[in-house]
């Protein structure tokens, strides 16, 4: 039995950002991350925004570190602020990507059940509900799927002619 794993690249600081905009930056998303945990209120996340003078290099880092979603919502419980709308449109637009994540998750495991193969769907949209109860914060690029062992044939069939290929082009024997 096989497992792929995937290693996410470091991420690298951003050039442009002088240090005191990154230690701003990290204290905003130290707070969302406090705040997300339940550890403080938004009014502390509030407070270390009102140091933040470049919006544009909290948006990249927290889109880095997939806490969009964490921060827009932090934000959007105080008062609403131009400098914030970008952040909230780019959560409301990973919002919508999960959204269709969970429909295209639906007619996968339709289409794999059509071919009588079970399908257990985790990570990704369906670990966020799990964890937090909404869809939304928790950002995923892909969609994992846990099949039985005997049926992957049969399941990487049905995948590859519903325009999914093998993920890195391997071959069924090279998987």
């Amino acid at each position: 039995m096989g497992a792929v794993i995937d290693v996410a690249a470091p991420v690298a600081l951003d050039p442009r950002a002088s240090a005191g905009t990154r230690g701003r930056t990290w204290r905003l998303l130290i707070a969302c991350a406090r705040h997300a945990a339940g550890l403080t209120d938004a009014s502390e996340v509030g407070d270390v925004a009102t140091a933040i003078n470049d919006w544009e290099h909290v948006e990249r880092r927290a889109s880095a570190h997939g806490l969009v979603p964490w921060l827009a919502r932090a934000l959007s419980q105080g008062a609403p602020h131009d400098e914030h709308a970008s952040i909230v449109a780019a959560a409301n637009a990973s919002a919508g990507r999960t959204l269709a994540q969970v429909r295209r998750l639906g007619e996968l495991v339709g289409a794999l059940a059509d071919v009588g193969v079970t399908a257990l769907p985790y990570k990704g949209p369906v670990l966020s509900l799990q964890l937090y109860g909404d869809l939304a914060l928790r950002q995923s690029v892909d969609l994992d799927l846990v099949v039985p062992f005997d049926t992957y044939d049969v399941a990487r069939a049905a995948l590859v002619r519903r325009g999914l290929p093998p993920r890195w082009g391997h071959s069924a024997l090279q998987e």
